[in-house]
């Protein structure tokens, strides 16, 4: 097999392929359908000497579309002008031109949770039995969390305080809590409550509209609201 070595090439047009086994480095155009890297891990380098954000340029039939760029631990989103739409990096996704960390959407999930209707203040005798609903679902953005839940169980005993335990994260400690959510009891019945306050993963108390707490018997209580999270 023979090889030829070439120092450099002005112009190469056709329809076959080019393979180099080091690099192609210049201030040129290279055209075609693919380009295809076979290397071991990152088999695609693009190594730009500037120190400009934007390092790839997309077009659109000869027209400059978007570009990509690439920063410490992150990637840059542009606009054809090739303007900040948005970044990902160490602190999360940013908007437009941000770059301030406290700005950054660094988690989103939804799930479940159980939540668990629990005595939280006895001055007579109070107690929670027969559980037989435990619904709870919520979204968490950032540091925010979404909720929503349904509880169904029997209350025995005069006054009391009853709340929820086992919500999805515990709250920001840093925080200071008074109403967090409204609930009501049963489907038709209509009667308001107030999910007042939140310690760890706990309501404190559900709360009648009234200033009162829930009364005896069989309590069907669905309620939502939300809270801020250091987790």
């Amino acid at each position: 097999m023979s090889t030829i070595k070439v120092d450099t090439i002005a112009t190469r047009t056709g329809s076959g392929n080019i393979t180099v086994s080091n690099n192609i480095a210049g201030a040129g155009t290279i055209s075609g359908t693919n380009i295809t890297a076979t290397a071991s891990g990152a088999p695609l380098t693009v190594n730009s000497t500037n120190s400009n954000n934007n390092k790839i340029i997309f077009q659109d039939n000869g027209s400059v579309v978007s570009h990509l760029g690439g920063i410490s631990n992150g990637l840059v989103f542009a606009n054809a002008a090739g303007t900040q739409l948005g970044r990902f990096d160490a602190d999360g996704l940013k908007f437009g031109t941000d770059t301030a960390a406290v700005n950054a959407l660094d988690d989103y999930e939804e799930g479940s949770f159980t939540p668990v209707p629990v005595v939280t203040h006895n001055p007579g005798s109070v107690s929670v039995g027969n559980i037989t609903q435990q619904i709870g679902k919520y979204i968490k953005i950032g540091s925010m969390v979404f909720f929503h839940f349904r509880i169904r169980f029997d209350k025995t005993g005069s006054s009391g305080n009853i709340g929820i335990n086992g919500m999805p994260f515990a709250e920001d400690s840093a925080g200071v809590y008074g109403n967090i959510g409204m609930a009501r009891e049963g489907a038709t019945e209509g009667t308001a409550y107030q999910l007042e306050s939140i310690s760890g993963t706990q309501i404190g108390v559900i709360r009648k509209y009234d200033n009162t707490s829930l009364g005896t018997g069989t309590k069907d209580v669905q309620g939502h609201g939300f809270y801020r999270t250091s987790s």
